[in-house]
């Protein structure tokens, strides 16, 4: 299959990658325990094994989102492109699953990990301070082991005739854009997904419990305009999954990167000068 028929071929959304809650390092968990010191105020610490027992259970918990994400969001880019033979089409409908998916998965996941399953979102927590570098690095290991997990499942759910790139929710430049378009297109994207998830989850003065919502709202926002541009990526793992089943890895360094600068700047830029912890 040629260069041209493979991205012709492709959904101009393959479904977008996804972020979730932050969890701050500082948040305390039900081990903590609070002594008094010297000065009668009170302090927080935990002990060692059961900080370990807690990084351990954030990150296993982060593999397993990942997975769980990357098998419906891959699903439902296969069943829009069973459905629909319309590009608009196929991609409402990757938009409105993702608007069930998002909040579902981040509510479940958020009290175990903060549910960021988004390399890119860890990555920014780690370098702004809202997450332990080393916790972050867990975090990419175990979504990007998920991601080809999750990923894997679905393929081996596949019938023969749906083992196809365009049913797996592969990312692919679009066949009328050019790759300096999709990877500024993608730099866009995610920098609006972390400025928006700085603003409406992390920030005290965002949509509390709503905060899932309004996550999934500027991600169905992107895709609907980034889609046609760069196939809205956002996240490396969701990417790495489809790639990783199918060895298509063609212009796969723009999801590893793009989705990073956007990230990190739009990271920067709020916790800088608009942050209100």
């Amino acid at each position: 299959m040629s260069d041209h028929t493979v991205r012709a071929a492709l959904p101009r959304v393959a479904a977008p990658a996804v972020v979730g809650l932050p969890l701050c390092a500082a948040r305390r968990s039900r081990s903590t325990v609070v002594a008094q010191s010297a000065s009668g105020t009170a302090s927080t610490k935990c002990p060692p094994a059961a900080a370990d027992a807690g990084e351990k259970k954030k990150i296993l918990g982060e593999f397993f989102l990942q997975a769980g994400f990357n098998f419906l969001s891959s699903g439902a880019a296969a069943m829009a492109a069973v459905s629909f033979s319309n590009a608009a089409h196929v991609t409402l409908a990757v938009m409105g699953a993702h608007m069930v998916i998002v909040p579902l998965l981040m509510s479940m996941f958020a009290p175990i990990s903060g549910a960021h399953f988004n390399p890119m979102i860890s990555v920014v927590m780690g370098i702004t301070g809202m997450l332990k570098a080393s916790t972050a690095m867990g975090y990419v290991l175990a979504q990007s082991l998920g991601g080809i997990l999750g990923t894997s499942a679905l393929w081996n759910c596949l019938p023969p005739d749906l083992k196809q790139l365009q049913y797996i929710g592969a990312q692919a430049v679009p066949a009328d854009r050019t790759i300096a378009q999709a990877f500024g297109g993608d730099i866009l994207a995610s920098f609006f997904l972390m400025f928006g998830v700085f603003a409406l989850v992390v920030d005290k003065r965002g949509w509390g419990k709503l905060g899932p919502l309004a996550v999934a709202m500027i991600i169905a926002t992107n895709m609907w305009i980034f889609g046609p541009i760069s196939s809205a990526c956002m996240n490396p793992a969701r990417a790495l999954g489809p790639a990783f089943v199918t060895g298509f890895w063609q212009h796969h360094w723009i999801w590893w990167t793009a989705p990073f600068i956007g990230g990190i700047s739009a990271g920067y830029i709020y916790k800088r000068f608009f942050f209100e912890g």
